[in-house]
């Protein structure tokens, strides 16, 4: 079977199928963000005066998922299979650093554009998250993520010659930025919730 390209960007696209998977799973998402089921189900529990029974790791990774990952995570897997790829890129760099899942979809996504050096950077941005926000990931990750930065580093420094990184230090200034409101959110969200156990 041929690889369907985007004839107006030139990337690699999905079939017609998947790329309807990922347009209702978005449409799913913006519905769960403008509803905000947990929001309402904590009022109800307040109001019958029960404490919200999940414990503070999973509050704190709803409202990660519900104000910042999920919206951008749903739109860049869409523009991705779309073949649009430098918008996948844009919505990733928002978020990646939040999730290993969304880190490794980056990374990989960097890997098939030649751009080595641009995916170490990633994986050594998230691993700093790991180490400043070890309460958003699980104990082996950063193990494994480790791993991983030093197969993508040798892979880098075995390619140098054909690396065709990009990440310009403006942008990674906006990527620190935009990281740092949200890491000030993240703190924010984690005091209110500890003052509410």
């Amino acid at each position: 079977m041929n690889q369907r390209i985007n004839p107006t960007t030139g990337y690699p696209m999905s079939t017609d199928k998947q790329i309807k998977v990922k347009k209702e799973a978005l449409s799913m998402v913006k519905a769960f963000h403008e509803e905000n089921p947990h929001e309402a189900e904590i009022k109800f529990l307040k109001e019958l005066d029960l404490h919200d029974p999940r414990d503070e790791r999973t509050i704190l990774s709803d409202k990660i998922y519900q104000h910042i990952t999920g919206v951008l995570g749903a739109e860049a897997e869409l523009h991705y299979k779309m073949g649009l790829w430098d918008e996948a890129e844009n919505e990733y760099l928002q978020i990646f650093y939040l999730s290993i899942y969304h880190t490794n979809v980056l990374r990989i996504l960097y890997s098939k554009e030649h751009r080595y050096k641009d995916a170490v950077y990633i994986l050594e941005f998230t691993m700093q998250t790991i180490l400043d926000f070890p309460q958003l990931f699980y104990k082996e990750d950063y193990a494994k993520l480790s791993l991983t930065q030093e197969k993508t580093q040798k892979l880098a420094e075995k390619k140098q010659a054909l690396d065709k990184s990009c990440l310009s230090s403006d942008k990674k200034a906006l990527l620190s930025q935009i990281a740092s409101n949200n890491f000030l959110r993240i703190k924010n969200w984690t005091n209110e919730i500890e003052k509410e156990k």
